[in-house]
Formats: structure tokens, sequence, C-alpha cells
């Protein structure tokens, strides 16, 4: 395989796990929004917004962007435990916004410096 090639095919997929991360935080933030109940809506709009922070936290610092991962995904669960659809999805967040700190970190570690 070339270096294009393996430059491209590293770039979609930490792409590809930025998206499905981002497209996961945005069913909270949904389900935050069409909540009545207080109860439920803050804790799923916090989550979204600690979701997609991480995202954006994972360029400048790992354990940073680790901990509101953590904390974005689960935060839901506390509030709804008696739901499927909790636990799945911060389940799915965990797995699919770790994949996204590791490859975004990697990029970040693996590209050289420019000279200008």
């Amino acid at each position: 395989m070339t270096d294009l090639t393996h430059t491209i095919t590293a770039t979609v997929r930490r792409r590809w796990w930025r998206a499905l991360t981002l497209a996961l935080a945005v069913g909270y933030l949904v389900i935050g929004a069409l909540s009545p109940s207080p109860d439920i809506r803050w804790p799923f709009l916090g989550a979204a917004v600690l979701v997609v922070g991480a995202l954006g936290a994972a360029s400048r610092s790992r354990p940073v962007a680790w901990t509101l991962l953590l904390v974005g995904a689960l935060m839901p669960v506390a509030t709804t435990w008696w739901s499927v659809f909790s636990p799945v999805t911060a389940l799915l967040i965990l797995g699919c916004g770790a994949a996204a700190i590791r490859t975004t970190h990697d990029a970040h570690v693996a590209e050289p410096a420019s000279s200008t």
C-alpha cells in the first residue's frame, strides 16, 4: 500500500469514527430537546455537549477527552437506568468515541511539524 493510500485510509477512518460519535451525540441532543421532563432533559443535553467537547479536545489532550467522553456517555444512564436505550447508546458512544479519540491523537502524533 502506498503512503498516499495509507494516508487517505487513515483520514477516512478518523472521520468515520468522529461522524458516528457525533451522530450518537445528536441522538442525545434530540432526546433532551424533546423530553417533557427536566429530570431527563438536562442530563441528555449536557451529555451531548460533553461528547462533542470530547471530540474537540481529542487533538489537544487525551486525558481530558477521555474524561469528557466517559462523563458524557454515562450521565444519561444515571437518570434513565430503567431504559434499554440509554445504556446501549452509552456503550456505542464509548466504543466509537474511544476509536475517534485514539485515531485523532495518533494522527496528530504521526504528522510531522511543518517547516514554515
